[in-house]
């Protein structure tokens, strides 16, 4: 699935102008969040949104979940969920782009666990998990 957040952004985010894109794509087993800065010269320092339709579409719950960045992946980055809303504090550099997927080192290594015994949904716990982390 794919979602533009692009314009809620723009009504929530301070800072955020139609030299910035963002978006975000989903399978079951993976959450992506783009964001682009097509502006040649500013860099911005931004809390990006995403919208509480999408974190609920996605089943995550309120708390703090690891960020790789798929370009850089020594980078360390995190979504936020407070009362339903998503935000990803970051620094856009002039015509860079950042593809976050959303990580979490206990259930992915819980969600390895099961792949190697075989379970496609359930954690060594037993808990049917909501992500499976690639």
């Amino acid at each position: 699935d794919y979602r533009e957040i692009h314009y809620f952004n723009k009504d929530h985010t301070p800072g955020y102008d139609h030299r910035i894109f963002s978006f975000v794509r989903w399978t079951d087993n993976e959450k992506l969040i783009v964001v682009s800065n097509f502006d040649t010269d500013r860099t911005y320092d931004i809390e990006l949104k995403v919208p509480e339709d999408i974190i609920q579409t996605w089943e995550v719950q309120n708390g703090s979940f690891a960020l790789e960045e798929i370009f850089a992946p020594e980078s360390k980055h995190q979504l936020t969920v407070e009362n339903g809303l998503g935000k990803i504090k970051l620094l856009l550099e002039p015509l860079e782009s950042k593809i976050f997927r959303i990580t979490n080192e206990s259930a992915l290594e819980e969600d390895l666990f099961a792949h190697n015994e075989g379970k496609h949904n359930e954690g060594k716990s037993g808990k049917t998990r909501r992500f499976r982390f690639c």
